[in-house]
């Protein structure tokens, strides 16, 4: 091998290397606070300060981009203050009244995110 290949090979290792190294840095283990089972109103959960009880403060509590599949809908959406909790299984969307009671909720569980090759064809289709 002449000098520049193996130079070459060094450079290419190295960044493998780093790459691996951000990769393992940089995954956390998945989030679990408990919204795919959540039962919210009815027998659940029928008050905001029953729910931030159960779940934390409304947020973002995911460790990485998911992609979520509607799963159920209970009551009706009317004019009402909504507040979200997601991880890394599930989404839960509530709607309060004004005096703090649940008026309706959603949830939306975690799918796999779709194949690469579907991911590409969205890319391209972008492009043109």
């Amino acid at each position: 091998m002449t000098r520049r290949t193996k130079i070459a090979c060094l450079v290419a290792a190295g960044v493998v290397g780093i790459g691996l190294v951000l990769s393992v840095a940089t995954s956390r283990a998945p989030v679990d606070i408990g919204l795919k089972d959540a039962a919210v109103g009815g027998a659940g959960m029928r008050t905001e300060a029953e729910v931030v009880a159960r779940f934390g403060p409304p947020g973002d509590y995911a460790t990485r981009k998911r992609y979520y599949e509607f799963v159920k809908m209970r009551g009706p959406q009317d004019l009402c203050r909504d507040e979200g909790w997601y991880d890394d299984f599930a989404s839960v969307v509530i709607y309060f009244h004004n005096d703090g009671t649940v008026a309706c909720w959603h949830r939306a569980m975690v799918k796999p995110p779709p194949p690469w090759h579907e991911r590409f064809e969205r890319f391209l289709r972008g492009m043109w």
